[in-house]
């Protein structure tokens, strides 16, 4: 279903499926899905409206990044519910541009099984290629010809509005609008305040439709709900929950939300509101009306939300917004030691950006930067920051616990990449730095996995040469007693 923005897309497949009680994952996008550990987030919590089971397989395969990988995904999506049709609705499929998400997507759709439905919904043509399923008649288009009212849809729907409107009127809104599904209902509300297009409605249309957005919607509601809406309007998640905690449980406010059915509607299929794109983009507009705290509050909120709901992508960028680090921190002691590629370039900018001053009171926020950096395989820039925060918490006391958390997580890491450089330049000095980790950690405990995950037991050290004739000298020496 492709179609530029107010066309009705979203609202015509949610009413379909409502009326027809079709079982469906609803997975709403947005530009953070470029990013494959995100988009897996929400495509995994999408099928929790489909099998919860299912929903937890996919959770711990992880984004289908290899061919192995991507086979595991496909036993596992048709093993979990084999028999039962369920559709699978791809909403705003035109923001994916990352390749890696797109190829997914395009080998899923052409390995779909014959029990499954698909439904992408789009502004413009989606970034896969599907000539081999429209050769097939595999694939159906709806456009927004499809979508616009036609004159007599129009008349028909004035007439259920019970607004009595003249030919010539109507051939007017017609013209103006092209059977816009958005236009034709913001006329029809105020045509019954405003009888009589040709005069202030059809002005108004014409010259700003964010003007009418604020004469129709956000002039007529309470103070309290225009900053809530500007609010919902900072963050990308609008699930219910998320958005009663931003309401402050406030059954009033929650309650005046849904009655401005125009542009904000409640979708019980994803338990989350939806809000129409150029309103979004109108309330965007008016963000300057909130105080400080009031966006501070917002994104902290929806940091914590999106952290607890494993939306780790989004949670650092709105801790970010608060300058948050702490909380930044505490995330990537969640993920594995070698973090994803794509988390580790985000976290990147955003390590990038932070205040100098950050890496000087938040424990652990130095170590974390060079481990995305190691991450990267931008070894030499890991040697310089390293020596960096070294020279800076080395003037710290001795006895000062900051210092020695940050000195020996910054050895820990220097220890490893020695190591791991130990084939290329012959130094084989790492254990130095290990000393150094134990000295400052000795001095400064910290709690068991705090540094890293590895699993308690015997760990092994892999050492090289480069040099010619390393292997054969080596088979010489004599075996440990």
């Amino acid at each position: 279903m492709c179609a530029g923005s107010g066309y009705g897309k979203t609202r015509a497949v949610s009413d379909y499926m409502r009326k027809h009680k079709v079982t469906a994952a609803w997975v709403q996008l947005s530009e953070r899905d470029n990013v494959g550990s995100r988009f897996w987030e929400n495509y995994v919590r999408s099928f929790l409206q489909v099998s919860r089971s299912l929903s937890e397989d996919f959770k711990e395969l992880g984004f289908p990044d290899t061919e192995d990988k991507l086979n595991q995904f496909f036993r596992l999506r048709d093993r979990g519910i084999p028999n039962e049709h369920y559709m699978v609705v791809l909403d705003d499929f035109h923001v994916l541009k990352d390749p890696a998400v797109t190829s997914f997507m395009e080998r899923a759709i052409y390995s779909m099984p014959e029990n499954r439905t698909l439904i992408l919904i789009c502004r413009s043509s989606p970034q896969i290629n599907l000539a081999g399923l429209q050769a097939k008649d595999l694939v159906h288009s709806i456009s927004e010809e499809n979508l616009n009212f036609t004159e007599s849809e129009l008349t028909q729907y004035l007439s259920l509005q019970r607004l009595s409107v003249e030919k010539r009127s109507l051939r007017e809104i017609f013209q103006d609008t092209n059977g816009w599904a958005f236009a034709v209902n913001f006329i029809a509300r105020s045509l019954r305040k405003s009888p009589g297009y040709s005069g202030y409605v059809r002005n108004a249309m014409r010259s700003n439709i964010f003007q009418l957005m604020e004469i129709e919607v956000f002039n007529i509601i309470s103070e309290q709900l225009r900053h809530f809406l500007v609010c919902l309007s900072l963050v990308d998640h609008l699930s219910a929950e998320l958005v009663a905690i931003l309401a402050k449980g406030d059954v009033n406010l929650l309650e005046e939300l849904r009655r401005q059915n125009a542009f904000v509607r409640f979708d019980s299929y994803i338990n989350a509101y939806m809000i129409h794109h150029l309103f979004l983009d109108f309330l965007r507009a008016k963000q300057d009306i909130l105080t400080e705290e009031e966006k501070r509050a917002t994104y902290q909120a929806a940091a914590d939300w999106c952290n607890q709901n494993g939306f780790k992508i989004d949670a650092m960028t709105y801790y970010e917004n608060v300058g948050d680090y702490d909380s930044i921190v505490s995330i990537f002691f969640e993920l594995p030691s070698q973090v994803p590629l794509d988390i580790a370039q985000y976290a990147e900018l955003i390590f990038n950006r932070a205040p100098p001053e950050a890496f000087d009171r938040v424990s652990f926020l130095a170590v974390m930067r060079v481990r995305v950096v190691m991450c990267l395989g931008k070894w030499q820039e890991a040697f310089e920051l390293m020596a960096r925060y070294e020279a800076k918490f080395l003037l710290l006391p001795v006895d000062d616990e900051f210092r020695n958390h940050s000195l020996g997580s910054i050895y820990y890491c220097w220890g490893i990449l020695r190591s791991l450089m130990c084939t290329t330049n012959d130094r084989y000095d790492f254990h130095l730095y290990f000393a150094k980790q134990d000295e400052c950690l000795t001095q400064s405990p910290i709690a068991p996995g705090q540094l890293a995950n590895h699993p308690v037991g015997p760990w092994i050290n892999l050492a090289g040469s480069a040099e010619r004739g390393a292997p054969a000298n080596t088979l010489k020496l004599q075996p440990l007693q």
